[in-house]
């Protein structure tokens, strides 16, 4: 199954998943994988930050 995350969208989760790191809501500074991540690698993490969040 192909990547259908925009370039957009690669550059916010970017931006997030700095923030989330910079934040201590991960622990792990994922910001840089972004470009070589899976949609299925991006929704997991995506869904981390949400529920550390809630």
């Amino acid at each position: 199954m192909p990547n259908t995350l925009t370039s957009t969208g690669k550059q916010d989760l970017k931006v997030l998943l700095k923030e989330t790191y910079e934040r201590g809501i991960l622990k792990v500074d994922h910001s840089e994988k972004v470009g070589s991540m899976t949609d299925g690698q991006a929704l997991s993490l995506l869904i981390s930050v949400v529920q550390r969040t809630l």
